[in-house]
């Protein structure tokens, strides 16, 4: 069974997850699976359910990839299976490169400069790409190892005979990707029972999106186990066919310079709440994944936000799907009143990465000193975090109590990061700041 639980308060989620936990029967001392965006989200997860249930034991927080990876190991009897990493990947197309007589690849190699380097990145950058296919467009590397092309006139089709080369290469390397893989694994859990490899109760929390591959293969799960998985909504109503006000504007463009009749987009496209249109693509189109499906089941908790701050009012559009209260086609939103001390939400312009941290700094400084948020409550996003690991270090430290997820490995070990340096020395400048 395969259920869909939305919601659009992130604790609302736990709450109904920990009710789902108590509830459930079954052996107690086999761990609960929960796959998870992060570790970081695996992390406070797991003090979530300890504040409300008074104990966290035996949660198993693994990535999705994990997870799937673990089940071909396990259902396939490959206990040795490694996945196939795109650096491993890259040198094996290195081996065939020089010998290709396509266009695209001779005419990039016979430029001037390092041909070793140009080698390895066009190598790295190709490894890269086929690694996409392997997720997002398995049926593509299946098709192009039966040398069919499921592409009509595909103008990249030297891509199909490059890899077609690498299998005649290394024809063990057609069994082990990870398109060939699922779909060993689809045919196994087709006519599976329940096996002792599969948990109890399969937890999908918190996860902004999914690939098709790793799609099929839960709700194959499920028709074994109950699989649950809890999304964050931002909106209440159905949002699938809302549009940016971008897309409606192309489109009314292309039919006034259409020589055919017109479609008519726009009698059926609504903008809808124009930040869900715009920002929300990535969820809307998961969302439409997951509804596909007729068995799939849905469970709905959504909590109403109070429009008493900018904040306020900003969710409770996104929750209704208007705009400044209205819900039209072409919206006309009215001016609000706010109070004049309203800090909800805040725009802040520095001129250095070490000037946002020291603002940051006093604005949290400011909340947990103003009210009664802990700084437990409070998280800090960024596009990436490593940029800004060792001024959050030198600013927060002695000030306030913090700490840093989802680093890379190399600023978790200082002897990694020194080592690293060391390397890029030969083709790199040194600023007087750094010396």
């Amino acid at each position: 069974m395969l259920r869909l639980i939305s919601s659009n308060d992130l604790s609302e989620l736990t709450r109904i997850f920990c009710s789902e936990a108590i509830n459930t029967d079954g052996d107690p001392f086999a761990p609960a699976t929960i796959l998870v965006q992060s570790y970081g989200t695996g992390q406070w997860l797991k003090l979530q359910v300890a504040k409300q249930l008074g104990i966290a034991a035996n949660l198993e927080c693994l990535l999705p990839a994990h997870f799937i990876w673990r089940l071909y190991q396990k259902l396939l009897d490959q206990p040795n299976l490694a996945p196939l990493q795109d650096d491993l990947l890259a040198f094996r197309l290195m081996a065939i490169l020089g010998k290709s007589t396509e266009p695209a690849i001779a005419g990039y190699l016979s430029q001037p400069g390092d041909q070793d380097l140009r080698y390895y990145q066009l190598a790295k950058q190709l490894a890269q790409v086929f690694e996409q296919y392997l997720m997002y467009r398995p049926d593509w590397i299946l098709a192009w190892q039966q040398g069919n092309d499921p592409v009509p006139s595909n103008p990249q089709s030297w891509q199909a005979r490059l890899w077609q080369a690498l299998i005649k290469r290394e024809p063990g390397l057609a069994e082990v990707h990870r398109a060939a893989l699922h779909q060993r694994l689809m045919e196994t859990l087709e006519y599976a029972e329940k096996s002792k490899h599969l948990p109890q109760r399969l937890s999908i929390f918190g996860l902004a999106s999914l690939a098709p591959l790793q799609l099929e293969t839960f709700r194959r799960l499920a028709e074994l186990i109950p699989v649950d998985i809890y999304f964050m909504n931002p909106c209440q109503h159905y949002w699938g066919d809302i549009v940016s006000t971008k897309i409606k504007s192309h489109r009314s463009i292309q039919q006034l310079l259409s020589q055919s009749p017109a479609e008519h987009h726009n009698d059926y496209s609504h903008v809808g709440n124009p930040l869900l249109a715009s920002m929300g693509q990535q969820g809307r189109e998961f969302l439409e994944l997951l509804l596909e499906q007729d068995e799939t089941q849905t469970v709905e908790s959504f909590l109403e936000h109070h429009p008493d701050t900018a904040l306020g009012q900003l969710q409770a559009d996104i929750l209704d799907l208007t705009f400044g209260g209205e819900f039209d086609i072409d919206p006309k939103p009215e001016t609000r009143t706010l109070n004049s001390d309203d800090q909800s939400i805040q725009f802040h312009s520095s001129h250095s990465k070490s000037r946002e941290v020291e603002i940051l700094l006093d604005q949290i400084l400011e909340i947990v000193s103003t009210s009664d948020t802990k700084p437990s409550e409070i998280i800090v996003m960024a596009p990436d975090i490593d940029e800004y690991v060792p001024l959050i270090r030198a600013s927060f430290t002695g000030k306030i109590p913090f700490g840093i997820a989802d680093q890379s490995r190399k600023n978790q070990s200082t002897v990694l990061s020194s080592i690293v340096t060391l390397l890029a020395l030969g083709h790199s400048r040194l600023t007087s700041i750094e010396i």
